[in-house]
């Protein structure tokens, strides 16, 4: 009994290891198999000749998505395992389902319609008995138009005396209006004091707005000089720049010609460009053109993403004390 009870013991132990051991070989699949992606455009001046190209694979092409442009169309495709998608089958995947719905609701139709047609027969009345029904309507509509004559004619009456009450009611009230018409001195005086009034208030709301936000102004950059939070800032660069460099892309080359017809757009677009110089280098030639508006040039672009390196940051940022504790400062901070 106890020689089975230990087999039966052996029989889970090496389920549990096997499955533990599928989990873990998963995991360092995610987070070890690169994610490749390359890319490519070339642009000869005009519209008509942009073209682009990318392309995403993941495992050994168990996963890849493509995209291209050319000749001003886009066309993209999709696999994910044995499966295959692309721009014509969704199309045509749509065509499909909008035939089945419009065939489903003319199908619905026709049952309804035939029932809505019984109910109609069954809810007429014969012929004769219509006939009866409007003759005793027209003679109960007569017999209320007589009430109504026989009532309106003491009202005329009341109304036609009380004419004469209503019009000394209103001269009494137009004189009393006169009388209380304010002079031309005090409706000068009320706008003064108006006006007075809001300047005050504007001026009031102005000093408000002042005073809240150089109390904003101190409380943010006390927040941003403490020495905890420059700590935990100078941390969070020095990751960012690290991923940065894990990331750089394997193989990167280009030539870009432009111009616009401002010079001054043409260098800001180059002193933007100059930020990134560190990471491409003498990889991408710029070649700015302050005289005419023109594009030209091509790019390649090559390289790899672990997610290892994504993760492998968060958890050094989180094993820091001071990025933890800023973290939790930043969560309740309130201006």
């Amino acid at each position: 009994m106890l020689h089975i009870l230990l087999l039966v013991l052996k029989i889970i132990g090496i389920i549990i290891v096997v499955i533990l051991g599928i989990l873990v070989l998963l995991v360092c699949i995610v987070l070890f198999t690169p994610v490749c992606y390359q890319g490519e455009a070339a642009c000869d001046g005009t519209v008509k000749g942009i073209r682009a190209k990318a392309k995403i694979t993941w495992l050994l092409h168990l996963l890849s998505f493509s995209a291209v442009y050319e000749e001003q169309e886009f066309r993209w495709k999709l696999r994910v395992a044995w499966k295959h998608m692309n721009q014509e089958n969704s199309i045509e995947e749509r065509v499909d389902t909008d035939e089945k719905d419009k065939r489903d609701e003319k199908d619905q139709r026709v049952p309804k319609t035939q029932e809505a047609s019984k109910a109609r027969r069954a809810e007429e009345p014969p012929k004769n008995e219509t006939v009866r029904l409007e003759e005793k309507k027209e003679a109960a509509e007569k017999v209320e138009k007589a009430v109504e004559k026989s009532e309106k004619e003491p009202e005329k009456a009341e109304k036609q005396s009380e004419i004469p009450g209503k019009i000394k009611k209103s001269v009494q009230r137009s004189e009393e209006i006169l009388e209380d018409k304010p002079s031309i001195f005090e409706k000068v005086a009320d706008r003064i004091r108006r006006f007075y009034q809001k300047i005050k208030y504007t001026f009031q709301r102005l000093c408000g707005k002042i005073k809240t936000l150089s109390e904003k102004k101190d409380k943010i950059q006390s927040f941003l000089t403490d020495k905890v939070h420059k700590a935990a800032f100078q941390k969070v660069k020095k990751e960012v720049l690290r991923l940065f460099a894990k990331l750089r892309p394997k193989r990167f080359s280009g030539r870009v010609h432009y111009g616009f017809e401002d010079p001054y757009r043409t260098g800001q677009v180059l002193a933007g460009a100059a930020l990134f110089y560190p990471w491409t280098g003498e990889a991408l030639a710029i070649e700015p053109d302050f005289e005419k508006r023109v594009l030209e040039g091509d790019l390649y672009i090559k390289g790899k993403i672990r997610l290892i390196h994504i993760v492998l940051l968060l958890l050094r940022l989180i094993w820091a004390k001071d990025v933890r504790t800023t973290y939790r400062h930043i969560r309740s901070f309130e201006l």
